[in-house]
């Protein structure tokens, strides 16, 4: 991590401003094209009034570089409490700072204070430096996967792209464990396909019963999504496929990089 980014939380009117127009540059809403922002300052501002959390990253010479938003949310039926975190995002010049990882601490902190273990978020399974953060730097993982889970969004990043979500849970209380050096050669997978994303060619197996399975993915995937958006809804159905089969049966352990490949490990529940 960049050490002269600092970290802290937010909580004026102003700062929320900010933040607003953060996320105007980050997923590219506007009202003007239809896609209003979704958590404009003011509904932020109330978020961080009710006890909720807005966090947020800075570098000294540029100010506000990336953010996240959360509050308390409650499962049912157990009634048990966590963290829901709605809202992480980093400016694209710094994306490889380690400025989600730290927000994310920021965020661990925050409910650890108010005796909170569990926080829970949604991610797109295509997006794979969300997938490294959260599964193999955190120690999260996912047994819920739903498909179009937030509708059409728009802005510059979302488009009209269908929405699927992963659920993560990250248990606070748990030591991370997850390997770093897994070979996705020693698993069995649930997809046969090409290493490049821009073939449109890819068998599921949706038969597998092992302990560990992997789905795997061209690594190329996200670089598809305006170049050619056919070609990126062709895996995203493919990937929501073979997803709806296996979860809640397996749950998402792992997340792997290995060449032209990323791969999901999926362990049976």
């Amino acid at each position: 991590m960049n050490q002269s980014v600092t970290f802290r939380q937010l909580r004026s009117l102003p700062e929320m401003n900010d933040v607003e127009h953060l996320q105007e540059g980050i997923w590219g809403y506007s009202r003007s094209a239809g896609s209003p922002l979704p958590y404009p300052a003011r509904c932020l501002f109330e978020f961080s009034e009710s006890g909720g959390h807005i966090g947020g990253a800075f570098l000294p010479e540029q100010g506000l570089i990336g953010f996240s938003a959360a509050w308390i949310g409650r499962e049912t039926p157990h009634h048990c409490l966590y963290l829901h975190s709605q809202l992480v995002g980093v400016i694209e010049a710094c994306r490889n700072m380690g400025v989600g990882f730290g927000l994310k601490q920021l965020q661990r902190d925050f409910a650890l204070s108010v005796d909170i273990s569990i926080i829970k978020w949604t991610f797109d399974p295509l997006q794979f430096r969300n997938a490294s953060l959260n599964l193999r730097k955190l120690g999260a993982e996912a047994k819920t996967f739903v498909a179009n889970y937030f509708g059409p969004l728009g802005g510059k990043q979302n488009a009209t792209f269908a929405t699927d979500r992963l659920w993560v849970t990250w248990n606070l209380n748990r030591k991370n464990t997850v390997p770093v050096d897994l070979d996705i050669s020693t698993f069995r997978t649930a997809t046969i396909l090409l290493e490049d994303a821009k073939e449109t060619k890819c068998t599921l197996d949706l038969k597998l019963d092992d302990p560990q399975i992997a789905i795997c993915i061209p690594s190329n995937i996200p670089e598809t999504r305006i170049a050619s958006p056919d070609l990126f809804r062709y895996w995203q159905s493919q990937l929501r496929e073979v997803l709806s089969n296996y979860l809640p049966r397996y749950t998402v352990t792992h997340a792997v990089s290995s060449g032209r490949r990323f791969a999901y490990i999926l362990t049976r529940c």
